[in-house]
């Protein structure tokens, strides 16, 4: 036994040890179903493919940031710490930039369970590079109650301390190396290997129309396979799919459904998929399964995505690298938090809601918010205000006493205080149009071509007939402002009697002669869904 070898057994405890009892396993394992299931053979499973790709760019896609604590509760974004330039602007290292290094190391984390890379350190200490090293060519081993890693290379092997790994791990089973999914779903993914393969094979050499040929007579050897051979020439393959069969001297092509072994093929095809989608936590929707999907539970499905599987994820990456990146001075002064409000982008009225809510509460400034939208900052006379809504008020301290001099009576209740809109609420009434002004947009637009595509059929119409046709263009227009109202009303925003008027004889009134002035004028649609947005604008602030 080599001095190296003696040395590991006496003093080191390694994370999934290994021997030659099951040398196998060094090259994957393999499934009762004869697949040798690897990382790489894994991803050649579509449903692997698809549940790494979309957690990987997830991850990836999410803004990471850095902080410094600011007095007790505050913060601060530490724009120049070098980790967070290196993860959030820059690159780690020189083959990747920082979106391409996290996307890199979660699919590490995604196949073997464990993503690594080498910290390198200038003279002051500072971390200069992160450089990912492969998950197979690394082990970590447990030495006098810390951790060691052992690379090995074409150069040989090398020993790193814990300070100089950046690792990062799944579940885990021992706390040095965390479990590779691949490995605990061995079965499920070889199983879908397997049918995979067997599929593309019945496809490749399959020769059949779903159906029987019957022939009168008697046929010798040689008759046999003739037609053996001329049919599966004729319609074997998938290329041959779908081609009219011409039958001849009696023969009969009698069709059969679908067999019991082709039924259960396709079963347990959508199971396995079902099983990958499952073990990586992924809702089916996202991979394209849409079989079971309403529009309700694809919205609580995403939701759930983000709880319960981005959320572990991205917790698991914010403690590796407080552990691993920050010294324990830094650890003290900052912290480093993805920004998960970026997976509500893509769903405008919930967070307009959300950000009028903390706007009228008094949580967020106009510019924090335009800030989170990606708008350029107000004045900040105007932009950093924050709102306080005036009938809130100190439950501890006493109100004041109607008889007394100055007190106010109180109000009846429901009571409605008639008040004149304020300059605050106008602006908010602007900023969820603005928030609103994507779904605005496309709905007038939509409106628009129709209208355009009616346009030469109008003309033929006579007077009466226009008439009819200019109502009822009018009540889509109704059915286009209702939602959008509608949601105006849900952001906090309150449209009155005089509201309702003034959109009905400013916009709604005035519709056959915006209509006429865009037909003369030979408008595009474009222009005619401008003049609309424009038109409501007017009436609605």
């Amino acid at each position: 036994m080599g001095l190296v070898s003696f040395t590991k057994k006496l003093f080191f405890k390694r994370g999934q040890p290994e021997t030659l009892s099951n040398a196998w396993r060094w090259m994957g394992n393999q499934s009762i179903s004869g697949e040798l299931v690897t990382s790489e053979t894994a991803m050649r499973v579509s449903a692997v493919y698809t549940c790494v790709k979309i957690l990987s760019e997830s991850l990836a896609s999410i803004p990471l940031n850095v902080y410094q604590w600011v007095g007790k509760d505050g913060r601060e974004l530490a724009e120049n710490h070098p980790i967070h330039r290196m993860l959030h602007v820059d690159r780690p290292n020189p083959l990747q930039n920082h979106l391409e290094f996290k996307e890199l190391l979660q699919l590490d984390l995604c196949l073997r369970g464990n993503a690594y890379a080498l910290i390198s350190m200038n003279a002051r200490g500072d971390i200069t590079e992160l450089r990912r090293i492969h998950p197979d060519y690394i082990q970590p081993y447990e030495y006098e109650g810390d951790v060691v890693y052992q690379v090995i290379s074409n150069k040989g092997s090398r020993w790193l301390r814990r300070d100089e790994v950046f690792h990062i791990k799944s579940m885990s089973a021992d706390g040095l190396k965390g479990i590779s999914p691949i490995d605990m779903a061995m079965e499920t993914i070889g199983n879908a290997m397997s049918m995979q393969k067997h599929g593309s094979a019945t496809f490749k050499n399959g020769a059949r129309l779903g159906g029987i040929l019957k022939y009168p007579g008697k046929l010798d050897a040689k008759g046999i396979e003739s037609i053996r051979n001329g049919w599966q020439k004729a319609q074997g393959g998938s290329e041959n799919s779908g081609k009219v069969a011409i039958l001849e001297n009696g023969m009969e092509f009698t069709p059969v459904s679908m067999t019991n072994e082709q039924g259960q093929w396709l079963d347990g095809m959508k199971f396995n998929r079902s099983e990958i989608f499952g073990m990586f936590r992924v809702p089916p929707h996202m991979g394209g399964d849409l079989e079971r999907a309403t529009f309700s539970n694809i919205e609580q499905q995403s939701i759930d995505f983000i709880q319960y599987t981005m959320v572990p994820w991205l917790t698991r990456w914010e403690a590796a690298i407080t552990s691993s990146l920050f010294s324990q001075a830094e650890q003290k002064k900052y912290f480093v938090k993805f920004n998960s409000n970026a997976f509500l982008r893509g769903d405008g009225l919930s967070r307009a809601q959300k950000l009028n809510i903390e706007r009228n509460a008094g949580i967020i400034s106009a510019n924090e918010w335009r800030a989170l939208e990606e708008y350029n900052p107000l004045p900040p006379e105007a932009g950093d205000k924050y709102l306080i809504p005036m009938n809130m008020t100190d439950a501890s301290k006493p109100q004041p006493d109607a008889s007394a001099p100055g007190g106010q009576p109180p109000r009846t209740p429901g009571a409605v205080q008639q008040e004149p809109p304020s300059a605050d609420a106008n602006m908010n009434r602007s900023a969820a149009i603005a928030m609103l002004m994507p779904l605005i947009r496309d709905s007038l637009q939509r409106f628009c071509y129709k209208e355009a595509n009616d346009q030469k059929r109008f003309r033929g119409l006579s007077d009466t007939e226009q008439a009819q046709f200019i109502q009822r263009n009018i009540g889509i227009l109704h059915e286009i402002i209702t939602p959008i109202t509608e949601s105006m009303h849900r952001m906090g925003i309150e449209l009155t009697e005089s509201d309702a008027v003034k959109l009905a004889r400013g916009y709604f009134d005035t519709y056959s002669k915006r209509m006429d002035e865009g037909f003369k004028a030979a408008a595009t649609v474009r222009e005619r869904t401008q003049q609309e947005i424009e038109a409501f604008e007017k009436a609605i602030l």
